[in-house]
């Protein structure tokens, strides 16, 4: 398919509802400091390019997290398909972005809170947008409750969520339903909507539902900290953290689970035996925690980002350099490697995480509220060297 911009009449939509956009490249930027966004039309093979369009708009929330939205549009002309598009995607998705990534307010928007995978959530919800055919009428939907039962009861990971629904059925025979989580496929979601009192009607009917969801902690925009701009001070990123929400022991943990976990990848591919587990030790005083990384969600969702960022679907090279070069895994990984060892014979002890007075009590109430089956806090025997501050590493 040969797309063909659109970025300038997304600029006219966005710019019209009152948000001010500047051009950086092929990207536009959305207010001073907002999320980025460009747009294309393209033809799908086997459809009659004088009839219908697919509009395809890009949203960068952040450093190597792209949301995407697709809007067919149909018409007598090219210019009518066209319109149609931007009138699909206006009605239906452009307010939940506005409204979820730069506080517009709207009346054609719903915010509610549910509760997702055990985590509160915000919930921007667009109009359900509904298409029809021929004599047949478009039916109210009555799929709505379903839709938010259903997505209660799935496990999601906190952070930035974005879900489009679409239905389509003919003369009473379903033809689609689509459910797409972060633009992938979500079965789970699309067995338990199986069910649902979707319209059944002569004729051609479809209904499409655009909605995001925000809560918790969002690895991947922690890893963006990293890349824009790089080599920042981990204490001003902790400090950022805390600013938006985050816990003290949760940003303590992301800003050493975060590089360390894009050099945990990069070793393990070179063959080195990482380390199981982490070793959480205060600022200053002595004392210690111990915990399995296979049990520490933070450190699991950090290893996931890492992964998608090295098999290249997220990062760029430079990007990806910026995070994994503050990790003292790569940089002890780096001497062995000039000083003549292999990989596969270096050994990793557990991973070391300073915490801030705050994080550390925290983590000491974990403990305690898990007793007896973590082991207790632990005091260093006489002679242990006192533990780093947070780890500067420079890569090469």
């Amino acid at each position: 398919m040969d797309a063909i911009p659109a970025s300038e009449p997304l600029r006219d939509l966005i710019e019209a509802h009152g948000v001010a956009c500047s051009e950086e490249g092929e990207w536009l930027r959305l207010g001073k400091t907002g999320p980025r966004a460009r747009a294309w039309y393209v033809h799908p093979e086997g459809t009659d390019p004088e009839r219908l369009v697919q509009l395809d708009v890009e949203v960068e929330l952040w450093a190597g997290r792209i949301l995407g939205e697709s809007s067919v549009g149909m018409g007598a002309s090219p210019i009518e398909a066209r319109q149609s598009a931007y009138q699909s995607f206006a009605s239906g998705s452009l307010h939940v972005l506005l409204g979820a990534l730069l506080n517009a307010p709207c009346e054609h928007m719903t915010v509610e809170e549910w509760t997702v995978g055990g985590i509160p959530r915000r919930v921007f919800l667009g109009q359900v947008v509904a298409r029809t055919m021929g004599e047949a009428e478009a039916p109210q939907p009555e799929w709505f409750d379903s839709l938010k039962s259903a997505v209660a009861s799935l496990p999601l990971m906190p952070g930035t969520h974005w879900l489009r629904i679409y239905f389509a059925q003919r003369d009473a025979e379903v033809m689609k339903l689509e459910c797409l989580l972060d633009n992938e496929e979500w079965p789970e979601l699309q067995r338990a909507l199986s069910e649902a009192p979707w319209p059944r009607t002569q004729g051609f009917v479809s209904h499409r539902l655009f909605l995001l969801l925000r809560g918790g902690v969002d690895v991947s925009q922690v890893v963006a900290k990293f890349v824009e701009p790089p080599n920042r001070d981990f204490d001003e990123i902790c400090d950022e953290l805390r600013a938006e929400g985050v816990s003290a022991l949760e940003s303590d943990k992301l800003v050493s689970y975060v590089p360390e976990a894009f050099g945990f990848v990069m070793a393990s591919d070179l063959g080195a035996k990482l380390p199981s587990s982490a070793e959480f030790v205060p600022w200053e005083g002595p004392g210690f925690h111990e915990a399995l990384l296979a049990q520490e969600p933070l450190w699991q969702e950090s290893v996931r980002q890492a992964r998608l960022a090295t098999s290249g679907k997220t990062l760029t090279g430079d990007q990806l350099m910026s995070v994994a070069g503050r990790s003292a895994i790569l940089n002890a990984l780096n001497s062995s490697l000039h000083a003549g060892v292999e990989p596969k014979d270096l050994k990793f002890t557990s991973l070391r995480v300073v915490l801030s007075p705050e994080g550390m009590k925290a983590m000491e109430q974990e403990a305690a509220a898990r007793a007896p089956a973590t082991p207790p806090i632990q005091t260093p025997e006489e002679g242990t060297p006192a533990p780093p501050k947070r780890p500067w590493w420079k890569f090469w």
